[in-house]
């Protein structure tokens, strides 16, 4: 347990070191259970884990491939072992999860030298990873790991069957579902992207999840279509989301501070538009509203780095430039309000703070002044 091994050591130099002599103790269980005549799947995934934890190498190469393709072997071929628990357990859950690292890695080295290798390697990592998908302890990582590989192999229906089955499970999986959406993206384009996540939302029973997701592929969409200046869509997207967002919390109160953040980023992108449009009345009430909102989200970037904040700033130059002064006004109580941090440029708008930076800013303050 490495939360009872932390409050065990005085500090994380010495958990890790506990932690290596534990590994170092199981190797010399097994390897002397070994010498008794014991040999199953058990003890070669246990030296094998071990091994790939302590980083073992002999000729400058990793040992644990060896085992652990043993261990993997040995466990799917007996029946017994379908159902024990250490099967069922972390043992067997790293066991899967090593194998796939090695049929992976032997078949990109093979890639890489142009050289042929055994189909049975690609049949092997995917029998792991569908055991894995279906194992108590088979995690989001997992899918999206097989996802990926199957994406590169070029299995691309295959990938996209992994990603949804992986999705029933792991609803809330951040990392699949921005999977999805770069899938359905390409594949199907905005409208498809939308169509699905409706279609999710919209099942029997669907979760505050089902809907918390469609209302940010609705924000995604709002994006895109405002790169490409289809204001009248982008706004639909981003009304489409707040609608989403708002339903996720009546499904799930807990849902709100995310909710409430991403509906106030919503607002921000329709103001944008409505700036690109020269409704400088209109992109005002949005912003207000997006502040009043949740003002949390006054500073956070979308997926075209801007925030509310940074579009306040053309807006507010616009609206003196125009003489709408009310107007003005009214946008700058709203920023007033906010909590001081939140008004400052982001991270790429200023400089290092570093001493190459800082002497860069002295030389540069010296030649103006020789200047004058």
């Amino acid at each position: 347990d490495p939360e009872a091994l932390q409050s065990l050591a005085a500090g994380r130099g010495e958990a890790q070191r506990f932690t290596e002599l534990r590994f170092r103790d199981a190797v010399e269980a097994a390897e002397a259970a070994e010498a008794l005549g014991v040999k199953n799947w058990r003890s070669d995934a246990v030296v094998g884990i071990a091994s790939y934890y302590l980083d073992e190498r002999k000729d400058g190469k990793p040992t644990w491939p060896d085992r652990i393709v043993s261990a993997y072997e040995s466990m799917t071929s007996d029946e017994a072992a379908a159902d024990s628990q250490a099967t069922t357990g972390w043992i067997g859950m790293a066991t899967l999860s090593l194998f796939t690292d090695a049929r992976i890695r032997s078949i990109g080295r093979a890639a890489r030298a142009n050289r042929e290798w055994p189909r049975a390697w690609m049949t092997d990592a995917n029998t792991a990873f569908d055991l894995l998908a279906q194992h108590p302890l088979g995690t989001d990582e997992q899918v999206a790991k097989h996802h990926d590989f199957l994406v590169r192999m070029g299995a691309g229906k295959r990938a996209f069957d992994s990603l949804t089955r992986g999705l029933e499970r792991f609803e809330g999986s951040w990392a699949l579902h921005a999977r999805l959406r770069d899938r359905l993206l390409r594949s199907k384009g905005v409208p498809g992207l939308q169509a699905t996540y409706a279609k999710m939302k919209g099942r029997p029973g669907a979760s505050a999840t089902a809907a918390w997701y469609a209302g940010y592929a609705g924000l995604v969409a709002g994006e895109f279509r405002r790169r490409r200046s289809q204001s009248d869509e982008a706004i639909a997207s981003y009304q489409g989301a707040i609608v989403d967002f708002e339903e996720a919390i009546r499904r799930d109160p807990t849902t709100k501070p995310t909710s409430e953040h991403y509906a106030a980023m919503a607002l921000a992108g329709m103001a944008a538009v409505e700036l690109e449009r020269d409704e400088l009345l209109a992109a005002t009430k949005l912003l207000v509203q997006a502040f009043e909102r949740w003002p949390e989200a006054a500073n956070a970037l979308d997926g075209m780095n801007a925030s509310a904040v940074t579009t306040s700033n053309f807006v507010m130059a616009r609206l003196k430039w125009a003489a709408l002064d009310d107007a003005a006004d009214m946008l700058q109580r709203a920023l007033d309000a906010l909590d001081p941090r939140l008004l400052e440029p982001p991270a790429f708008e200023r400089p290092p703070d570093t001493p190459a930076a800082r002497n860069r800013d002295r030389r540069g303050r010296l030649r103006k002044q020789g200047q004058r």
